[in-house]
């Protein structure tokens, strides 16, 4: 498999930092662990359940004994809801592999409870946010949108309307130049600015402008959702990130919100959603020049003594960073892997001609 050394080491430093006592992960090592940070490396490291040695499946199975089976045990947010259902359908993907010794319909029932916990959570807007009531952002909705779309088993009437009033609200937050902001400019009401007295107005700003983070989130969850039926906005959104001028380098956003009455900030890894979205629309190949670029960048942030991935050049190894370079590899591979020979022959010839 290609890049399978750098992967391999990727997934041998996410072990490395497991919590031993309760099995779980926080986003960097002696912290401790939480339900979103756990699941978002069990969905990660199942990607690649192929290459895991026997101790590394066991120990994804106590991770998912110990923080994901009963979710009501630790979930409270949207994001908690959304990523052990995500991590829940993946594992269960690959349920023969991993061979623990509980049975798969644990695992069933709580991706259910998972869906009806978000169904119940959603907005009278059509949105998310951290909880009912609380204000919509493109990240809650896109990740929720993006689990409940693969949850085939379970579609309901209720589901259905679900998820076209989720699309409907995303859909707002495109911005004339085709991507799109994390909340709308609108919903920043002055009670809500009050509580970003203290955050520099470029970062509020950033709210609401269109970021490499928002719109790769979106074009996951619009392509999941119905890539037909949102072409027109796919295609918008697409061309957004592909024109955009990144000499100064890739985005890491600071979303900013309140949760329970205290600000709290949350970074994501503009490069690579913006290669998640992208390979997740189907309008960029593994060829495409915005890909090279982006696998050549993450490549140049796996650290070299621990063999993690960072989001920049100057940060620490995180969970949260290393799990999504490991989710862009996978499409990436998957992208390479549906290449005809021909496609492939021209590459390589292209190389060396060149």
């Amino acid at each position: 498999m290609i890049y399978q050394k750098e992967i391999e080491k990727a997934i041998n430093w996410l072990f490395e930092t497991q919590d031993r006592e309760s099995f779980g992960w926080s986003w960097v090592q002696n912290i401790s662990p939480n339900e979103q940070n756990t699941a978002e490396v069990v969905y990660a490291v199942s990607l690649f359940s192929n290459i895991l040695s026997s101790s590394q499946k066991q120990l994804i199975n106590e991770a998912v004994r110990k923080w994901l089976l009963l979710p009501e045990k630790h979930a409270v947010l949207t994001i908690d809801w959304a990523w052990v259902g995500l991590a829940l359908s993946k594992y269960a993907d690959h349920f023969t592999a991993y061979a623990p010794d509980f049975d798969i319909e644990f695992v069933h029932k709580d991706i259910e409870t998972c869906v009806e916990s978000i169904l119940s959570l959603q907005n009278p807007d059509g949105g998310w946010g951290d909880y009912r009531h609380d204000m919509s952002t493109a990240f809650r909705t896109s990740i929720s949108i993006i689990f409940l779309e693969n949850q085939s088993q379970v579609k309901t009437p209720q589901l259905e309307k679900a998820l076209d009033r989720a699309a409907k609200w995303l859909l707002q937050l495109q911005n004339e130049d085709g991507g799109f902001g994390n909340v709308l400019r609108s919903n920043l009401t002055k009670n809500i600015l009050a509580y970003y007295a203290g955050v520099e107005q470029e970062i509020v700003e950033d709210q609401y402008l269109s970021s490499l983070s928002a719109t790769g989130y979106a074009l996951w969850a619009l392509s999941c959702r119905n890539k037909y039926m949102y072409g027109k906005e796919i295609h918008r959104a697409v061309s957004y990130l592909k024109n955009l001028d990144l000499s100064s380098g890739y985005e890491i956003f600071f979303e900013v919100g309140i949760r329970r009455g205290t600000l709290f900030t949350f970074r994501h890894f503009g490069a690579a959603w913006m290669g998640i979205g992208l390979l997740n629309s189907g309008k960029s190949k593994f060829t495409s020049d915005e890909i090279v670029k982006l696998i050549k960048y993450f490549l140049s942030l796996q650290d070299r003594t621990n063999g993690g991935f960072k989001c920049n050049d100057v940060s620490e190894v995180y969970t949260w960073s290393n799990c999504n370079a490991l989710m862009f590899l996978r499409l990436v591979i998957d992208a390479l892997n549906e290449m005809s020979g021909l496609d492939y022959t021209d590459i390589i010839v292209d190389y060396f001609l060149k």
